[in-house]
C-alpha cells in the first residue's frame, strides 16, 4: 500500500483510462482536492487498482477495483477476501459492481445513503435550457447578462493561478468556521498547483475584467462531465447559472451527462441540485464482502 500522491498520477492514469463507471468521489482530481482530509492510499492487486482509505480505527476500506478485465476484477477481490482476517469493506461502489457480485458466491451486505447519490443531468437540457422546466434558470441567465453588459468567459490556464486564488480567499473569506468548507479549500489550490497532471478544465466568469465565478470540471467516462467546483460571487444575480452554461458550452455532442455530484444532505446544497432537473442519480453502495 502507498501513500497517493501527485507523483503517483502518472501511474495511476493508465487504470482510469480503462474505468468507467460515473461516480465522481474516486476520479483523480477528486482524490487531489480531498486527499488532505482523507489521506488517500492505493494498491495494485491482479493488474486492478484500488484507492484505500485506512479509518480511525485503523481498519481499511478499498475503492471498487479500477480495471478494464471483470475477470482481473474478481481476482482481485478474491485477493483481498483471502487477505483479510474477517470481511473486505468497499467504499462508493456503483451498480455495475453490485451486479458483479451478483454473479459470485460471495456472501455480502450492501448499504446505501441517498445523500451519497450523485445527480446526473442530460447535458443537451442544461446547454438548451428548452421548456417550462429550466424556465427559471433561462431567467437567471438573462437577468446576468441584463445587467452586466461586459461579461466574459474563458478556460483556465496556469497563469490564472493567483487570479483564481485571490477570488477563492474572498469566496471562502466567512466560511472559515466550516471545517469541511476548509479543507475543500486547500484542496482547490492543490488541484491547481497539480493543473499540469491532471485532465481537469477550468472556466472563469469575468464582469468588467474582474473574476466573479470559478468552475472545476473533468470527463471522467467518455460521455460523462462531473462539475467538480463550481464557485461564484453572489452579487452578481445569476452568477452561477452563467457559469454552468457557458462552461457547458465547450463540450459537443459526444458528452451526453453532466455529474453535478451529491449534495451530502445539506438542505440547500439538495434544492440547488434538484432545480437544475436531474434525470436520474448515480447511486454508491458500501459493501461488506465476508470472507
Amino acid at each position: 500500500m502507498k501513500a497517493f500522491n501527485v507523483e503517483a498520477i502518472s501511474i495511476l492514469k493508465p487504470y482510469y483510462r480503462q474505468f468507467h463507471s460515473r461516480v465522481s468521489d474516486i476520479s483523480l482530481t477528486n482524490l487531489v482536492i480531498w486527499n488532505s482530509k482523507y489521506g488517500f492510499c492505493y494498491k495494485i492487486i491482479e493488474d486492478c487498482l484500488f484507492i484505500i482509505i485506512e479509518l480511525s480505527d485503523g481498519s481499511l476500506c478499498y475503492s471498487m477495483p479500477i480495471g478494464h478485465d471483470k475477470e482481473e476484477n474478481l481476482k482481485a477481490i478474491d485477493y483481498l477476501i483471502r487477505d483479510s482476517e474477517n470481511f473486505v469493506t468497499i467504499f462508493n461502489a456503483d451498480n455495475d459492481f453490485v451486479r458483479l457480485l451478483e454473479q459470485t458466491d460471495y456472501s455480502y451486505t450492501i448499504e446505501s445513503n441517498r445523500d451519497d447519490s450523485d445527480y446526473i443531468y442530460s447535458i443537451e437540457g442544461l446547454k438548451n435550457l428548452k421548456g417550462r422546466k429550466f424556465h427559471k434558470k433561462k431567467n437567471l441567465i438573462n437577468t446576468f447578462m441584463l445587467h452586466n453588459n461586459k461579461w466574459s468567459f474563458r478556460t483556465y490556464m496556469e497563469e490564472d493561478f493567483k487570479l483564481v486564488l485571490s477570488f477563492l480567499e474572498y469566496w471562502y473569506e466567512d466560511k472559515k468556521n466550516d471545517e469541511n468548507l476548509m479543507w475543500e479549500w486547500d484542496g482547490i489550490i492543490q488541484a491547481l498547483l497539480s493543473y499540469k497532471y491532471l485532465n481537469f478544465e477550468g472556466g472563469l466568469l469575468f464582469v468588467n475584467d474582474k473574476l466573479v465565478g470559478f468552475t472545476m470540471v473533468e470527463m471522467i467516462t467518455v460521455d460523462t462531465l462531473v462539475v467538480h467546483i463550481e464557485k461564484a460571487n453572489i452579487e452578481f444575480i445569476g452568477a452561477y447559472s452563467m457559469l454552468q452554461f457557458q462552461m457547458l458550452q465547450r463540450y459537443d455532442d459526444n458528452v451526453k451527462w453532466v455529474n453535478r455530484e451529491q449534495d451530502i444532505g445539506i438542505k440547500n446544497l439538495r434544492k440547488a441540485k434538484k432545480s437544475y432537473n436531474p434525470i436520474c442519480f448515480e447511486h454508491k453502495y458500501r459493501v461488506i464482502i465476508k470472507k
